[in-house]
């Protein structure tokens, strides 16, 4: 019982000095050698379309899922109509779908290249932090998650959740591509 309060007691002291950046900064990053938080800014509230990003990186997937299952059961079939028919629902389905997503995808491009621009609502807390990490001189802002009381994202982790977002949506369009090419082989042209 002794050792439980003595560790509870040295973790509480450990942590009383760290800001909630340098506690993100050092979870995140395993291989950090030198961490000097420069400046920290007072709480401030604006958009980041990280929540967005990520629903729609699912979105993306499912999409690419199911015109593969599209696909799949095309070339399982023997009548020609039949195969014309399930590779043009897919197509189908990736028109109608990523076409209404895509709007969601480039106004969240604007948000993080213009966020100046920005017309939601502000969504999250955030704390903008000038830090040294490894040497190398950073500055950006930290979103809180939900709850207001943990750091869960930065700028640079929605630039590169945009990125993985954007691959996935290029991958459900190569899967379409290669539908196109099915179909045209198919049908002789």
């Amino acid at each position: 019982m002794k050792k439980i309060l003595f560790l509870v007691a040295t973790l509480t002291l450990c942590s009383c000095g760290k800001s909630k950046v340098e506690t993100f900064l050092r979870e995140k990053e395993p291989n950090i050698t030198t961490l000097e938080i420069i400046e920290e800014s007072k709480e401030d509230s604006a958009y980041t379309p990280y929540n967005t990003l990520l629903s729609l990186n699912m979105e993306y997937a499912s999409i690419g899922a199911d015109i593969s299952k599209l696909r799949e059961k095309a070339m399982q079939e023997e009548s020609k109509d039949k195969v014309i028919m399930y590779l043009d629902s897919a197509i189908n389905v990736h028109k109608k779908r990523s076409g209404e997503i895509s709007k969601i995808l480039f106004n969240c491009h604007r948000y993080i290249s213009l966020p100046s621009i920005c017309e939601e609502p502000f969504n999250r807390k955030f704390i903008t932090a000038k830090y040294r990490l490894n040497g190398k001189l950073k500055e950006q802002r930290f979103f809180f998650n939900n709850d207001g009381k943990s750091i869960g994202h930065t700028d640079e982790d929605t630039k590169a959740l945009y990125k993985e977002v954007e691959t996935t949506a290029y991958g459900t369009l190569n899967i379409e591509n290669e539908i196109i090419k099915d179909m045209r082989m198919i049908r002789g042209y």
